[in-house]
């Protein structure tokens, strides 16, 4: 069959996918980990640094799982992953009480709860809405996961109105109701994948796989992700950190983090639009220019509170373009049938850039001072030119 280049049916797709990703695996559990737990842990007689390591395991074992998830997904197809994984969320979320009655049992549910949600990750909305769509593939991407900007903002507000009602074990209950009566269900029967031929749809093998790894395409892309994440993820989370250490009020630093938020999703928008315009490592250019700008105005940030929110407004538009073209180029460069696969592994690379970014930064600012700022920003550059090498898209459907 054709592609169409969406359609009525297609953009269904994508408002399906819009939802899923507002639910999905990288935004439910940890936008909802700090309200459930804290009077969890208040009852229980749990400190901090007891409980906090829970959601780091989660983010750990779906970063080791995303690239063998990829394979199922490619074989599943993006609807019966991306349903039964959150039927499978919705189950682990109603035991987690049960298990929460120790420490051990309560770290035990979260790696659970990580298998269980694999399926429920961009890569299954990214495989099906790239099968609808090719000439304005971009902003349809864009479209749909700006749902993860959704979850982000609502999210928390839902389970805090639960907690109000019922405390903690109403929050676990409501948010299994969510993924079970809307979630699952909207995802079946609106997500689907185009048809492929028959000859596509074999071409899924080992040895596909082996001869995309073996290009040098795959590994600058794979190096290039993996510093972006660094670049940007990685700093997004020490934003209120790096504010308040160079003077900035409390105050300032959450009005700077709504910024980033809101900027983010306008980036996912406009990275999208773009890269249906130009070359997209262009659109990358852009994001690691906002990414480093942003970063150059926090070396200010405490004496301008107008200074700090355009450093929040560059990483914003950065984070938001970038989650886009990992989806974009992988979809161009690597055959459809082996998409979900091969886009695992880079999503992989990038969250593996942001979860050490902290780190980085912070023993950066130890040993540097704040040329660490100056350093990440030229990693940012060079992860740009990286992907300016490509070459044309290899358009391998």
């Amino acid at each position: 069959m054709p592609m169409t280049d969406g359609g009525r049916r297609g953009w269904t797709v994508v408002g399906g996918s819009f939802l899923g990703a507002a639910l999905g695996a990288t935004v439910l559990v940890p936008y909802s980990f700090g309200y459930l737990i804290a009077p969890l842990a208040a009852e229980r007689g749990w400190a901090r640094d007891q409980f906090a390591s829970a959601v780091s395991l989660y983010m750990l074992t779906l970063l080791v799982l995303l690239p063998f998830a990829g394979r199922v997904i490619d074989r599943l197809g993006a609807r019966r992953a991306a349903a039964g994984s959150m039927v499978a969320m919705a189950l682990v979320f109603l035991a987690i009480p049960a298990f929460a009655s120790s420490l051990a049992g309560f770290h035990a549910a979260y790696v659970l709860l990580a298998f269980a949600a694999v399926g429920a990750s961009p890569l299954s909305y990214a495989r099906a809405v790239t099968s609808w769509f090719d000439r304005r593939r971009g902003l349809a991407l864009g479209v749909a996961l700006c749902g993860v900007g959704l979850g982000t903002a609502l999210l928390p507000s839902y389970v805090q109105m639960l907690i109000g009602l019922g405390g903690w074990q109403a929050g676990y209950m409501g948010v299994a109701g969510l993924l079970a009566v809307v979630g699952a269900p909207v995802i079946w029967f609106t997500v689907r994948e185009q048809a492929q031929p028959t000859a596509v749809r074999a071409a899924g093998d080992r040895g596909l796989i082996r001869q995309a790894m073996g290009q040098k395409r795959f590994w600058k892309m794979l190096i290039s992700f993996f510093l972006l994440g660094l670049g940007i993820s990685g700093v997004t989370p020490m934003l209120p950190a790096i504010l308040e250490g160079r003077g900035a009020d409390v105050d300032l630093a959450v009005k700077i983090q709504a910024c980033l938020g809101l900027s983010s999703i306008i980036g996912r928008l406009a990275g999208g639009w773009l890269m249906d315009k130009i070359f997209a490592p262009w659109v990358t250019v852009v994001a690691a220019t906002s990414a480093a700008i942003g970063l150059a105005l926090l070396l200010q940030a405490g004496e301008w509170g107008l200074v700090a929110a355009a450093a929040g407004v560059g990483l914003g538009l950065a984070t938001g373009m970038e989650s886009d073209v990992i989806a974009y180029l992988s979809s161009r460069y690597f055959p459809s049938s082996i998409l979900s696969t091969l886009l695992g592994i880079m999503v992989a690379a990038y969250l593996g850039g942001a979860a050490i970014g902290p780190l980085v930064l912070t023993l950066g600012e130890r040993w540097a001072g704040d040329a660490v700022f100056l350093i990440v920003a030229g990693l940012l550059c060079a992860a740009s030119l990286m992907q300016l090498t490509l070459g044309r898209y290899a358009r391998p459907e």
